[in-house]
């Protein structure tokens, strides 16, 4: 493994000055100059999608920074902040905060940075959102908050989103639809009490009431994920074999509206949310004619 000193060799060390490294590029135009800049110069950004840091982990990666420095660098944008004293440059955490946190528990006085150029404030944003889930260890709901905002505020759609972030479009369905668990869920998946796994089993379910069972029998179970499948594929047989008809003068006038047109029993079921309606037919000239009406 690298050492640190190793890599600092081959980084220029002056406090906060972009300049170029000694050493010459030679794998070509898209290699990035690395810099090594002063901790205290570098802020975190407000757009982060990560809100959780494990405090255990980060002591850990700490440790790790101590002794081998920090392997991968930091991306951050150069940014002119005002100051008592004046302007004075600053460097915007773009992606690595939590390698940056770990620093400053390790006290190192400098990092290893990439210094990126952005175009605009909403290049900015949408690099910054992008960095964080291709480089960073998200969680699932802190990822389907990142999706949701290229999606809502930059107006970006799904297939969009998973070829910028090299994800398939399924991949980035299923993540945004996290959102829509009650938010107790998405706060047990933040806290890794429940898995992604857990949480596609219980969005099989069609009602809050189904979904509220069964996480509440994964938390008190310790369900595998495969066992949460499996109860929710014994909820939704269960569900299957006991429609129920609506009921109700309501009902009731809706089959009657129906068979007046058709000419023949009908049967109105309710299944939670969903339902059917039955039809019933005595031949295939019947099954025409009802056909006939329908389609006309």
């Amino acid at each position: 493994m690298a050492s640190a000193k190793g890599l600092q060799s081959l980084i220029p060390q002056k406090r906060t000055e972009v300049k170029k490294s000694t050493k010459k590029e030679k794998a070509g135009k898209n290699r990035e100059n690395i810099y090594l800049i002063d901790v205290e110069d570098i802020q975190p950004n407000p757009n982060q999608p990560r809100r959780e840091f494990d405090q255990d982990a980060l002591h850990e990666l700490a440790a790790s920074i101590a002794e081998h420095g920090v392997l991968l660098p930091i991306v951050a944008r150069k940014i002119q902040k005002s100051t008592e004293k004046g302007s004075q440059v600053q460097f915007e955490i773009i992606a690595g905060e939590r390698r940056w946190r770990a620093a400053k528990i390790a006290k190192l006085p400098r990092v290893p940075v990439i210094v990126r150029e952005t175009r605009d404030e909403r290049h900015n944003l949408v690099l910054s959102l992008i960095e964080n889930v291709q480089r960073e260890n998200l969680n699932a709901i802190e990822r389907a908050v990142a999706f949701k905002r290229l999606l809502e505020e930059f107006e970006l759609i799904h297939e969009e989103i998973a070829a910028r972030v090299g994800k398939s479009r399924e991949f980035v369905t299923n993540t945004l639809r996290l959102l829509g668990l009650p938010s107790v869920m998405q706060e047990s998946i933040s806290r890794g009490s429940i898995s992604e796994g857990h949480a596609r089993a219980i969005l099989s379910l069609n009602t809050e009431k189904a979904q509220r069972i069964l996480f509440s029998k994964i938390q008190k179970e310790k369900l595998s994920v495969r066992g949460a499948e499996e109860v929710a594929r014994i909820f939704k047989a269960r569900i299957r074999r006991a429609p129920v008809r609506e009921g109700g003068s309501e009902r009731g006038a809706l089959e009657d509206q129906i068979k007046a047109k058709l000419g023949v029993r009908v049967r109105i079921l309710k299944n939670g949310k969903r339902g059917s309606l039955s039809i019933s037919f005595s031949d295939k000239e019947e099954l025409d004619r009802i056909l006939k009406i329908l389609l006309s």
